[in-house]
């Protein structure tokens, strides 16, 4: 009976034994896998610290209200330039029609003018 008590505890021994290593080997890989998803931790905080920031350290984020406000100022340049705009065609449309209006009696006055000189040169036959 004792080489069977005695097998029992090499057996139970050998048991610990393999789970140890067993347990060992895996807490070694997942020690290596977290210092590689910490090594891409860091490159990605890295990569983060690169996009907002500047190399002087300062910041390319803008705060939400000037970013608000500087969208407004721009929003309302446009509408300035627009309505300068529209007052331009305004005036051209007004002065067309002006110049229009004196062509059309330049016209008028070129045709009578011709009409009295025809007349004139009848008269003079």
């Amino acid at each position: 009976m004792r080489i069977e008590i005695w097998m029992a505890v090499v057996c139970i021994i050998f048991s610990a034994g393999v789970a140890w290593g067993v347990t060992v080997a895996s807490l070694k890989k997942y020690l290596r896998d977290l210092d590689v998803l910490m090594a891409k931790i860091d490159k990605m905080k890295e990569a983060q610290t690169r996009a907002l920031y500047q190399p002087d350290g300062v910041t390319n984020y803008m705060p939400r209200r000037e970013c608000e406000k500087k969208a407004i100022d721009f929003c309302d340049k446009i509408a300035e330039i627009k309505s300068l705009m529209e007052s331009m065609d305004s005036k051209r449309e007004g002065t067309r029609a002006e110049l229009s209006g004196i062509i059309t009696t330049l016209a008028e006055s070129c045709n009578r003018l011709a009409g009295k000189i025809e007349t004139m040169e009848n008269l003079a036959n």
